[in-house]
C-alpha cells in the first residue's frame, strides 16, 4: 500500500463546537485501493466465486470503477452526499468490504452497528474484508503531528473535525460480536500500519438492514 495515502491531516487549532467530519479522512485515490486490486490478483475473487461486490463507505467509488472494469457486479455505499453514493444498499452480496471505515468513527457502538449491518448484506457462504489503520500507525502519527486526545482515539484534525483510532484485528473481529464468521487466509502482505481480515459468513438466520 503507498503510504502517501495516509498523509490527509493538518495541524488546527481545537474547536469542540464542531462536528465530527468522517467523510473529510476519504482517501481521494486515482486508482483501486490496493485491498481491491490484491483481492483480484491473488484469485480469492474466483476462489470464492465472487461476483457481486458491496463497497460500503466507498468514497468517490474506484474500487466499485475497478470492479466493474473487470465484469464484477459492484455497488458501493457512502452516506455522506458529496461522494454520490448516498442511497443506502438492498439484498445480499458475495463480497462486502469495508475500508479504512471503523478506525474514523468515534463511537464503539456505532463502529458494531456498522459491522451488523456488513454482516447482513454478506450472502450466507459469502466474504467480509475489513481493513482498518492499526494502533501502531495511528499512535506514531498522533505522536508525531501532535494530535489530540478525544474518546479512545484522536481527533487528528479539530478544526476539520476528523477523528482515528487504531484498530487491531482482534477489535475487528469484537466489533462483529458473536456472528458467526470464519476467519479466512488473507491474502494479503502482512504490514504493521494496518489491520486486515477475511472472514466468511456461515450459514445463519437473515437479518435485513
Amino acid at each position: 500500500m503507498n503510504r502517501k495515502q495516509f498523509d490527509l491531516f493538518d495541524a488546527a487549532p481545537i474547536d469542540y463546537r464542531r462536528p465530527l467530519q468522517p467523510a473529510r479522512t476519504a482517501m481521494q485515490r486515482k486508482e483501486a485501493s490496493p485491498v481491491a486490486r490484491e483481492l483480484l490478483s491473488s484469485g480469492t475473487l474466483q476462489q470464492f466465486n465472487v461476483r457481486t461486490i458491496l463497497d460500503f463507505g466507498c468514497g468517490v467509488g474506484q474500487d466499485v470503477a475497478f470492479y466493474r472494469a473487470h465484469g464484477l457486479v459492484a455497488a458501493g455505499y457512502d452516506p455522506h452526499p458529496q461522494f454520490g453514493f448516498e442511497e443506502a444498499p438492498v439484498g445480499e452480496y458475495d463480497l462486502v468490504s469495508c475500508l479504512f471505515v471503523l478506525n474514523v468513527i468515534a463511537d464503539d457502538m456505532e463502529r458494531r452497528q456498522l459491522c451488523a449491518k456488513l454482516f447482513a448484506h454478506a450472502r450466507d457462504g459469502g466474504l467480509l474484508v475489513v481493513a482498518a489503520r492499526s494502533p501502531r500507525a495511528i499512535e506514531q502519527e498522533a505522536h508525531r503531528k501532535g494530535w489530540v486526545r478525544f474518546r479512545d482515539g484522536y481527533l487528528s484534525s479539530p478544526k476539520r473535525g476528523t477523528f482515528q483510532r487504531g484498530i487491531s484485528e482482534g477489535e475487528i473481529r469484537a466489533c462483529f460480536g458473536s456472528v458467526p464468521l470464519v476467519l479466512q487466509s488473507s491474502p494479503f502482505s502482512v504490514r504493521p500500519d494496518v489491520s486486515v481480515l477475511v472472514f466468511r459468513k456461515t450459514a445463519t438466520g437473515k437479518t435485513k438492514y
